[in-house]
């Protein structure tokens, strides 16, 4: 068991569970009016960046949510497990070990979701491509909300209670994972929530680790602004 940042105040399974219900509950409603939003034209593409800004705005609200839950339910802080310092040199290595790994993941990914045919453009992502092409802003707005936020809920509030909950560290990675790559089911095709669930999946052995959410931050936010520059050249 890795160690806790505050072992004064017992987690009750119930509320470890209600937390993590909060949390599935909050995404959902994010997700529900996600698909019908996407189904508008180009033409009416500005009710869909609004939405779509709100949408990264409710990102914010629901770590808010998070934070709140864990003070006033939990008496603990949302990070669990203490975080673990590590020289600049080895951060360098971390990014490039990390980039190594997912450009080779997710290019095998690729192979095999386009040889059955399930790795085409959605319309969701082209219409994605299409606000990030003529509102620029949104982003970085996009990348930092997405860095910050999926990070800190994802691998430093979740994991943690799932290992609580279950006492094992395979449960905690595979479950952290698919629900990460299961928020990301409305950009439309299956190779969406595949490759995000394998990039959760090595974000979340990464944490499991070596402790510093610091760097997951950091490089999530990299790893988005590279995505959103290929997706515009691609454009």
């Amino acid at each position: 068991m890795p160690d806790l940042i505050n072992t004064e105040n017992i987690i009750s399974r119930k509320v470890l569970f209600n937390g993590i219900f909060l949390l599935i509950g909050c995404f959902t409603l994010i997700l529900i009016p996600w698909f019908r939003i996407f189904s508008i034209s180009i033409s009416n593409a500005d009710y869909v960046t609004i939405y779509f800004l709100v949408s990264r705005i409710l990102c914010w609200c629901i770590l808010g949510i998070i934070f709140i839950y864990v003070r006033k339910k939990e008496k603990q802080n949302i990070l669990l497990w203490s975080e673990t310092e590590y020289s600049i040199g080895t951060h360098v290595a971390f990014f490039f070990i990390m980039l190594l790994v997912l450009f080779t993941g997710l290019a095998v990914i690729h192979l095999i979701l386009n040889l059955m045919h399930l790795a085409s453009e959605s319309s969701q992502m082209a219409m994605l491509k299409y606000i990030f092409k003529n509102y620029k802003l949104l982003v970085p707005v996009t990348t930092i909300t997405a860095g910050v936020t999926e990070e800190l809920i994802f691998r430093g509030y979740l994991m943690p209670r799932l290992e609580l909950l279950y006492n094992n560290k395979y449960v905690t990675v595979i479950v952290s994972s698919l629900l990460f790559g299961m928020i990301h089911i409305g950009y439309g095709t299956v190779i969406n929530v595949v490759a995000t669930a394998f990039i959760g999946f090595i974000f979340a052995l990464h944490y499991q680790k070596y402790r510093n959410i610091g760097f997951l931050i950091f490089f999530h936010f990299i790893w988005d602004t590279m995505a959103a520059y290929v997706l515009l050249r691609n454009g």
